[in-house]
C-alpha cells in the first residue's frame, strides 16, 4: 500500500471501530479539559449489526478513577441533571448515539487533563460479557468540529 493511503487509513481507523462483536462503536470523543477539571464526558454512537437486543452495563478506561453511564435530564423543577443509569440499550439492527444533553459516559477523577489530539482507551462492557474496546479522540472545546 502506497504511504499516503497507509497514513489516510491509520488516521480514520479510530473513526470506525468493528469490534468484532455486534456492536460498532463510531466517533468516539471527549473535549478538551484545562488543567484544574476533574471530569469529563465521552459521546459516540453505537450500532448494532445484530438483530438482537444489546445492553452496556458499565464502561471503564485507565484515564479516570471513575467512569459511569450517564443520562441528562429535566428534574420535576425543569433544572437539567445528570444522574447515573443502569445500562444503554441498543435494539436489534438499531443504534444508540450517546450526545451532549442526553445519554453519555461520565469520567471523574480524571487522572490528567485531556489534551485536544490525544486518544485515550475505554473499554464498554456489555450484558452478555463481552467486553468493546475502543479509542477515544479528544477534540477542542467546541466538540468533534473544532
Amino acid at each position: 500500500m502506497p504511504p499516503v493511503l497507509t497514513v489516510l487509513a491509520l488516521a480514520v481507523l479510530p473513526l470506525f471501530h468493528d469490534t468484532g462483536a455486534h456492536l460498532t462503536v463510531k466517533d468516539a470523543w471527549a473535549r478538551e479539559t484545562g488543567g484544574r477539571t476533574l471530569s469529563a464526558a465521552v459521546y459516540l454512537t453505537l450500532e448494532n449489526n445484530d438483530g438482537e437486543p444489546a445492553t452496556v452495563i458499565a464502561a471503564r478506561s485507565d484515564i479516570a478513577s471513575i467512569v459511569q453511564l450517564h443520562q441528562t435530564r429535566a428534574g420535576d423543577d425543569n433544572i437539567m441533571r445528570m444522574t447515573p443509569v443502569e445500562g444503554i440499550d441498543i435494539d436489534g439492527f438499531g443504534r444508540a448515539l450517546l450526545a451532549p444533553g442526553g445519554t453519555h459516559i461520565m469520567l471523574i477523577r480524571l487522572k490528567k487533563p485531556l489534551e485536544k489530539g490525544a486518544t485515550f482507551p475505554l473499554t464498554l462492557e456489555l450484558e452478555s460479557g463481552e467486553a468493546i474496546e475502543t479509542s477515544v479522540t479528544v477534540t477542542g472545546i467546541g466538540g468533534p468540529d473544532n
